[in-house]
């Protein structure tokens, strides 16, 4: 019970440092997933309450932000329609989060000439190139995702820590900036589970066929 406790206290702590925090009742589900390899398991009562408990830690989080500052989520309004034309909802804001989703995916793939401020426009029109491009490496990432999440894996467990990582800094809901690199640091990780689960796969795999020429 101690650890437990510690446990919600530094969730807490850390959605104080960090709202990109958020994103930890998910990260720990899917973690539950993979090691268990049962949907059932999840729904046990213990289980079920752990997660409610982590859950209510959230729910004070954004009580307490919206107290104190007034909105629980994103920025005040004065500053969060940086790119956002005025305050309505069009398909640029769309076309846009596929342009950073895309932008992200490829600074994992390909890091070179990295800096620490992104200068990346907003996009209007679907017939843009880079969000071409964008729209089909997205499909193929979710494709994947979605083929592999119903196997209980860690291939599947760094897809959805990349995804859940990238998610509150995606401009979903906007932010001040586009892009940032640094926004990369969590979802990094799911990266680097993914490619060492596949590697692992690999050299499983090339293991079995050696196994069987001998």
């Amino acid at each position: 019970f101690l650890l437990l406790f510690w446990s919600f206290i530094s969730f807490f702590l850390a959605l104080l440092a960090k709202e990109v925090s958020i994103v930890f009742l998910a990260l720990l589900i899917s973690l539950d997933y993979v090691e268990k390899r049962s949907f059932k398991s999840l729904f046990q009562p213990q289980v079920v309450f752990n997660y409610f408990l982590y859950f209510l830690v959230i729910v004070i989080y954004l009580w307490l932000r919206q107290s104190v500052l007034g909105f629980a989520l994103g920025y005040e309004r004065l500053e969060l329609r940086v790119w956002y034309p005025a305050d309505q909802f069009d398909f640029s804001q769309i076309i846009t989060v596929l342009k950073v989703l895309y932008y992200y995916l490829r600074t994992l793939f390909y890091p070179v000439k990295l800096c620490f401020e992104c200068k990346m426009l907003s996009s209007d029109s679907w017939k843009d190139p880079v969000v071409l491009v964008s729209i089909l490496v997205v499909i193929l990432a979710v494709g994947l995702a979605i083929s592999i999440l119903f196997k209980p894996s860690y291939l599947g467990l760094g897809i959805a820590w990349f995804f859940l990582g990238i998610l509150p800094v995606a401009n979903i809901i906007p932010l001040q900036e586009l892009a940032m690199e640094h926004f990369l640091y969590l979802p990094s990780l799911g990266f680097c589970i993914f490619l060492a689960s596949w590697f692992d796969e690999l050299i499983d795999h090339f293991g079995e066929k050696s196994t069987l020429l001998r």
